[in-house]
């Protein structure tokens, strides 16, 4: 039986899909036009998007914040409602890897650019919020972030984040109920829209530590 238009589609981006989740540096490259990424910059992406724990240390100039701002992209946007948490032992060094997005990602990628509904980086309030509900947002490394949530943790200059404050509130960090995205719940699906969605969310997250059946995602640096 000859597949339907819809089926194609979704054979398609299945395929796309699962590409650039093996391959993370690709969808940088390939979709967002990151291709001033140097070898062992595109695997250290890689690095800090699939495994659950990653830490960079690296002197200056390296550019870990643009690596970990290009995975921050990428990850938003493979992984459909995903919360990632930026979190600093100072709000200002907190806001850096948000204003590397807006400043220097946006204006270069045009696909960026489609894909963030609503984009906020100023000394109060700083957040980006993408078409498929993905959400980038920061806290500082105290006591009052205690009620946030997140999927992805992301410790930015951790060595300044007090040990006590690391262990009692950002490793407390849990995410929400899990959500699912699926082309086949659509009622309807166009080639126009098609590739604004992807087949599934991600797995159920939890911060920094491990629950019995959970899967953690952080990142140090």
């Amino acid at each position: 039986m000859e597949p339907t238009k819809r089926e194609k589609i979704e054979r398609g981006m299945n395929r796309h899909v699962s590409f650039y989740r093996a391959n993370p540096h690709r969808f940088a490259i390939d979709y967002f036009g990151m291709k001033w990424l140097a070898p062992f910059q595109q695997q250290l992406l890689d690095e800090i998007c699939e495994n659950t724990y990653s830490m960079v240390i690296a002197s200056r100039g390296m550019g870990k914040s643009m690596i970990v701002a290009a995975a921050i992209c990428v990850k938003c946007v493979l992984y459909p409602g995903l919360i990632v948490t930026v979190a600093a032992g100072v709000r200002s060094q907190s806001t850096n890897l948000l204003g590397k997005i807006a400043d220097k990602f946006m204006p270069d990628s045009p696909n960026l650019r489609n894909e963030i509904a609503v984009c906020k980086v100023t000394p109060s309030e700083a957040f980006i919020r993408f078409k498929n509900g993905s959400v980038v947002r920061v806290v500082t490394a105290r006591d009052s972030a205690r009620s946030e949530r997140t999927n992805w943790m992301i410790a930015d200059e951790f060595v300044q984040i007090k040990k006590d404050t690391l262990d009692s509130v950002l490793r407390k960090f849990k995410a929400g109920e899990r959500r699912r995205f699926s082309l086949i719940r659509s009622t309807k699906i166009t080639l126009k829209n098609a590739t604004a969605r992807l087949i599934s969310a991600p797995p159920t997250l939890s911060g920094i530590i491990a629950g019995p059946n959970s899967n953690p995602t952080s990142s140090q640096w």
